[in-house]
């Protein structure tokens, strides 16, 4: 009887879903992004970018770049997604979090946060990495 609840528990843990967390960065003249993705598996269940945008390089000045963050504050008032940010003399800092269990996939296409997926059921962890290296990113 001990053998068969082992072996039930052994089945039970062995077939637990694995949580992984994946950090890509990518650092270009004027931008530093870190995207931290947790998944399950290959599915994506919540992805935290981190922005920084070096807006004095761009001719922008703190106001330009508070009114358009302040566009972004309203158009990314979808469930599942949070959007923040600070502005300092140099440099927008922004931090996105999508939580997949709640946001709309489709309205995330809609307002171009992620691309668009025909049919997929979820966010492939496998597929996302390979977009984001054949951008630039770096993954650990």
């Amino acid at each position: 009887m001990k053998k068969i609840v082992l072996c039930l528990c052994l089945l039970l843990v062995g077939c637990s879903k694995k949580e992984t967390t994946t950090v890509c960065a990518l650092t270009q003249e004027n931008v530093k992004i870190v995207n931290t993705i947790i998944a399950q598996d290959d599915q994506v269940i919540k992805q935290t970018l981190e922005n920084e945008i070096n807006y004095k390089n761009l001719e922008l000045t703190k106001e330009d770049v508070v009114e358009l963050a302040g566009e972004y504050v309203e158009s990314y008032d979808l469930e599942g997604l949070n959007y923040s940010f600070e502005v300092n003399e140099e440099q927008l800092l922004e931090t996105i979090t999508i939580d997949y269990s709640t946001a709309n996939v489709q309205e995330l296409m809609n307002i171009g946060l992620i691309e668009s997926v025909e049919d997929a059921k979820y966010i492939s962890l496998k597929e996302t990495l390979t977009t984001l290296k054949d951008t630039g990113f770096i993954c650990e």
